[in-house]
């Protein structure tokens, strides 16, 4: 029987607002794929949102899972954004599970 080798964490860095980044940094490979996506608005939606958290979640094998969001100031997807994205921590929480969140530029 072969054994799978399951890492016992994982960590994510998520960009929910994708090409939108406010802060235009010289080095950003990102910023010239809004011209791949025309019309879009370049934010993750809520079905995107819970399927990461769900499967984030999921994913772990140790009861601290660390969210992160990147992406320019990170509140441009809005607090309620984030309010929902810790609803959805509680919702599919493991028993003894806690969170770090983490927001990056």
């Amino acid at each position: 029987m072969t054994q799978t080798y399951l890492p016992s964490r994982i960590h994510m860095l998520a960009k929910p607002t994708g090409a939108v980044c406010n802060l235009a940094c010289s080095y950003c490979f990102f910023l010239d794929n809004k011209l791949l996506y025309p019309g879009s608005k370049f934010r993750m939606s809520d079905e995107v949102l819970e399927s990461y958290i769900r499967q984030l979640i999921q994913a772990h094998q140790i009861s601290q899972v660390t969210v992160s969001w990147q992406g320019g100031e990170p509140t441009l997807m809005g607090i309620d954004f984030y309010r929902h994205a810790i609803e959805l921590q509680e919702k599919y929480r493991k028993s003894g599970m806690t969170f770090l969140s983490l927001l990056a530029r």
